[in-house]
């Protein structure tokens, strides 16, 4: 991680504490792997969200205390609605995955992605490197979160 990353405008506390979990899970995010050594670019995706947030998020007094957050992501998150740390968990994860989707569209001169436009893509195998569209990366970050199966934008079950 560089430097620099914590001080561009885009990126919030959740953001990057989610790309802190996508390095994480580069060692800890499992199948797919790149070379059978490290996990692949869409799987640590999907580990930052699936497993990995919820980790950090209890050691970290800054993370998950989001209180201002669209519908969409109140809707989707609703399934946690018993269990408040699940279910701010869940909002502060999607929050940082679009605080992400910001960056990359800004570095890579595109729209930024929205969680209700998802990547309709299938792929003929799994992606290993990064994948196609940030929206894709978002995604994978959706799926994580709410514990949804890998989107087919990038991976072939």
């Amino acid at each position: 991680m560089f430097g620099g990353l914590a001080r561009r405008p885009e990126v919030t506390i959740e953001g990057f504490t989610l790309v802190l979990c996508h390095e994480l899970g580069h060692a800890f995010g499992g199948v797919p792997y790149i070379d059978d050594q490290v996990s692949a670019e869409g799987q640590s995706d999907y580990y930052s969200t699936l497993t990995c947030y919820a980790k950090i998020a209890s050691k970290v007094k800054e993370l998950s205390k989001i209180v201002n957050t669209g519908d969409f992501i109140k809707a989707k998150c609703n399934k946690y609605q018993s269990n408040q740390t699940d279910y701010s968990n869940c909002v502060a994860k999607l929050e940082g995955g679009l605080s992400l989707g910001k960056l990359l569209s800004a570095l890579g001169f595109e729209s930024a992605p929205r969680y209700e436009t998802p990547d309709t893509t299938v792929v003929s195998e799994t992606e290993l490197s990064y994948p196609a569209t940030t929206q894709c990366r978002l995604d994978t970050y959706f799926a994580g979160a709410l514990t949804n199966v890998r989107p087919t934008c990038w991976y072939k079950p």
